[in-house]
This record gives structure tokens, C-alpha cells and sequence, in this order.
């Protein structure tokens, strides 16, 4: 007699995947005999043994097991140099698998991905040659209909050309990372829902986007930049990180984050102008956020416009570094300005004293200008027109 306890107590027997007969496939198949699928790893010569078996009526039992398959990886053979691999390779076993990532890693070749499911959300090219990845995303102008995430690193991408990330190839794309390339212009991202955009790692010096409505984190560490302007009108921005680069000029950063209503989080260091408090304080008082009475965060650490209002209080710290060229400053030069401050003692704007000091200051700077070569520098970063001039 069967009781009622066994019945309930009986646990469900657990589907047996069955065994493809091929030592080979059942190897790179393991991963979905697992109760949680997991990441296939496969090689070109397993993908065209697979694109043969799901079309025969035999195939039955890897048809059953690729519908269980949402992570995917190609990688060249074990021993086999990168991209030593030239010929096509079709990718269409996918088409009966609801495909979520795909993994091209250190493979070149002739990519035939038509038969990619539309499931698929996140895509990493990494270790290509850049014709390898550009065809791969952009040949036949294949909609990626689903696709939120896009991963290319290492691929030698030296540029974003026009028309190709647009969005009706990439309807959805919330994150695009394109680090560790040879990018020298940030150019061509149109309008989308991307939100996330990361190009650590180029040799980006310039950014060329006047208008992006939907950004809200933009991190551009360990490029070439050495001036924010012009740096375009990111309007959702919220985050931007701009660590290890060249930025050295403090006069424009006012015009570049004038209309970044959004921005109130930078990580800037290992920059030039990160040497003092001051300059930083500066920086922090250039955000529309501070303006408006909110706290920004900076390198990690808490600004509140109280403390931006306190040093605006004691008058600009900001020290520029001058590089004179004996044609820069002339005998006219040198009486016009101390024409314009006679004009302001005579209207009572400034003392005599301080008069005396910037004469002498400017006349000093002529001095040394008269005895070196035509056009060579001077370095006089120790002196500082704010300590002495107001404007």
C-alpha cells in the first residue's frame, strides 16, 4: 500500500539532458547540463560541428540542450596564435537558443551572425582587429533590436564613424564601453537611451558631440585631454570622470560646465590643475549644481556651496602659468596697462601703492623679454598676475 506521506514526500525526478554521442561537443555542452545554466565556451571548429547537427533530424539532443543556452563565448583553440583564424565563420546553432550574451575574445575572421536570436542584450568584442569588429556590428546595417549592453576593448578602434552607431542599429543600447582602443576624437554618438558611456584608454583629446540629452555617466580616464572646451552639452550628465589626463587650463572650465545642470560627481584627479585646494575649489564653483544651492562630490569628498562661497569670499586663488614670447610684450603693451590702472587710481579704484607694484612687476617681466632670443620661452611659473593684478 502507498501512503500519503510517500506520495508527498516523493521528489520529482530531474530531467537527464541526454549525451550528443560526441566526446568533443558533450565537453563544451557540460555548462548546460547544470541545474542553473552556465557559459559555453566554444571554438570555431565546435561552432560549425554544432551549426551541422541542429539541422539533422538526429540532432534532437543538442537541439535540447542549446535551448538552454543564454551565455555564449567563442576563443580560438587551445594553442592557436590570436587572430590566426581568417575564414568565415557562420554563426547559426544560436537560432534555437534564447541567447542573452555573446563573447567574441582574441578571434578574427569573417563573422556571419544573421541567425543571432533578438533575445540577446549584452555583446563583448574584445582582442579584435578593428575591421573584424566593425563588421561585426555594423555589416548589412544589422538591427540590434534588444541590445543594451556593447563591450568593445582592444580592437584597435582608432574612430566612432558617422552613422554607425545610430539608433536604429541600436534601438536600446543603455552602456557602450569602448576603452582600450586608439580613439583620439569622441565623436558620433547619437541620440538613444544610452546612459552609460566609457572610453578609458584612448588617446581622446578632443569631444566633438554638441548636444546628448541622455548621458548621465561619462568616464574618459587615462586619455590625452588637456582642455574641456568645447566639451558639448551633456544634459542628463551626472557622473564624469576625467582621471589621469592632461588637463592644465583653468579659464575655460567655466564655459564647459556652464551648461551641465545635471553634474554634481567628478573624479578628476592626477591632473595639472588638481596640485592645490584652490584649483579644485574653483572647479567646484564653475558647477550650475553649486549655483543653485546643492553639494557636489568630488574625487570622492563632499563640496558644499558654503565652502565654494568662502573661498570666493577671499578673492580668486586660482595661479596661472605664464609662458612669454618676446613679441608678446612691448614697450606699448606695458604703458597701455599702466595707462588703464593711472585711470583707475584717478577714479579712486586703486591705491597707489598697488599702482607701483604692477609697474614695476610688468617692467621686470620686459626686462627679461628684452634679453633672450627671439621666440624662446620663458618659464616664469612662480610668478602670478592674481597675486598682483584685478581685473
Amino acid at each position: 500500500m502507498i501512503s500519503f506521506r510517500s506520495i508527498f514526500e516523493a521528489k520529482p525526478k530531474q530531467e537527464q539532458l541526454p549525451l550528443t554521442g560526441n566526446t568533443t561537443l558533450d565537453s563544451a555542452l557540460q555548462p548546460l547540463r547544470q541545474p542553473v545554466p552556465e557559459k559555453v565556451i566554444v571554438s570555431p571548429k565546435i561552432i560549425n560541428n554544432l551549426n551541422t547537427i541542429v539541422t539533422l533530424l538526429s540532432g534532437e539532443s543538442t537541439r535540447a540542450l542549446l535551448r538552454r543556452l543564454t551565455h555564449l563565448q567563442i576563443v580560438p583553440e587551445n594553442g592557436e596564435k590570436t587572430g590566426s583564424v581568417g575564414e568565415e565563420i557562420k554563426i547559426e546553432f544560436t537560432s534555437v537558443s534564447p541567447l542573452l550574451r555573446l563573447d567574441i575574445i582574441g578571434l578574427n575572421g569573417k563573422y556571419v551572425l544573421a541567425n543571432l536570436p533578438e533575445t540577446l542584450k549584452e555583446v563583448k568584442l574584445i582582442n579584435l582587429q578593428e575591421n573584424v569588429a566593425e563588421s561585426i556590428l555594423f555589416d548589412e546595417k544589422k538591427e540590434w533590436k534588444s541590445l543594451e549592453k556593447l563591450y568593445i576593448n582592444y580592437c584597435g578602434i582608432t574612430s566612432l564613424k558617422k552613422n554607425s552607431f545610430t539608433p536604429f542599429c541600436f534601438p536600446r543600447l543603455n552602456l557602450l564601453d569602448i576603452s582600450n582602443n586608439e580613439i583620439m576624437t569622441l565623436e558620433n554618438i547619437n541620440e538613444r537611451p544610452l546612459d552609460i558611456l566609457v572610453a578609458n584608454s584612448n588617446k581622446i583629446n578632443s569631444i566633438n558631440i554638441p548636444v546628448v540629452g541622455s548621458i548621465s555617466y561619462l568616464s574618459l580616464e587615462n586619455n590625452q585631454i588637456t582642455n574641456l572646451c568645447p566639451f558639448g552639452i551633456f544634459l542628463q550628465l551626472r557622473y564624469l570622470s576625467l582621471k589621469n589626463n592632461r588637463i592644465e587650463d583653468l579659464d575655460n572650465l567655466k564655459e564647459a560646465f556652464s551648461r551641465l545642470f545635471n553634474l554634481n560627481s567628478i573624479s578628476i584627479e592626477n591632473n595639472p590643475i588638481t596640485d592645490s585646494k584652490e584649483n579644485l575649489l574653483f572647479l567646484c564653483s564653475c558647477l550650475p549644481c553649486i549655483s543653485l544651492g546643492m553639494n557636489c562630490k568630488l574625487n570622492n569628498k563632499i563640496i558644499t556651496p558654503t565652502e565654494v562661497a568662502e573661498f570666493i569670499k577671499k578673492g580668486p586663488k586660482k595661479k596661472e602659468n605664464i609662458k612669454i614670447i618676446k613679441q608678446d610684450i612691448t614697450d606699448k603693451d606695458v604703458e597701455e596697462y599702466i595707462s588703464k590702472k593711472m585711470n583707475d587710481v584717478l577714479n579712486g579704484q586703486i591705491d597707489d601703492e598697488k599702482l607701483f607694484e604692477t609697474r614695476n612687476f610688468l617692467q621686470r617681466i620686459y626686462e627679461i623679454v628684452e634679453n633672450i632670443k627671439p621666440k624662446e620661452d620663458i618659464d616664469v611659473n612662480n610668478i602670478h598676475l592674481n597675486d598682483l593684478i584685478n581685473n
